[in-house]
């Protein structure tokens, strides 16, 4: 599980282990999908960790590093995302935390990054949020960063 960035994924795959890419840059679903200002102007309810990781970043990360070989890459098994629950206090916020960027998730894990369209995946997430609605589920924000916001997570 490489957690804190990539290099303990790199290093791992390097020597052979398999690994799960998991970095807090891209995957960590308990930061803010808004800048904490605009979040927290809703309610304290809306507290989470210090960054933000909106829905389009989750959705660029590549879990295979270009540094690696393809003999190297097939040691990588996949992604994850994390949800530390120090800020959760129920599943309601558990939902608005981890959607709508789960279904950013699924398409890093099933896609292949030169296949991946963020602007494609905008239009079709629409169908996706309809389902979600239905099934009673508190999504967050989908949030596109402007310039002179908060500087999303970083490795």
């Amino acid at each position: 599980m490489s957690w804190r960035g990539e290099a303990g994924g790199i290093a791992s795959a390097q020597e052979g282990h398999d690994v799960v890419m998991c970095p807090q840059s891209h995957m960590y679903f308990d930061y803010y999908q808004a800048p904490a200002a605009q979040e927290l102007a809703k309610g304290a309810e809306f507290q989470a960790f210090e960054n933000f990781l909106p829905l389009q970043q989750v959705y660029q990360y590549d879990p295979v590093p270009a540094q690696l070989s393809p003999q190297e890459a097939t040691h990588i098994l996949g992604v994850q995302a994390n949800l530390w629950s120090e800020f959760i206090k129920d599943f309601k916020k558990m939902q608005y935390q981890a959607f709508p960027r789960i279904a950013a998730l699924a398409e890093v894990a099933w896609s292949p990054a030169a296949d991946k369209d963020y602007a494609n995946f905008l239009e079709r997430l629409e169908d996706i949020l309809a389902h979600y609605q239905l099934a009673q589920i508190n999504c967050g924000p989908i949030y596109t960063p402007a310039p002179q916001d908060e500087t999303p997570a970083k490795s």
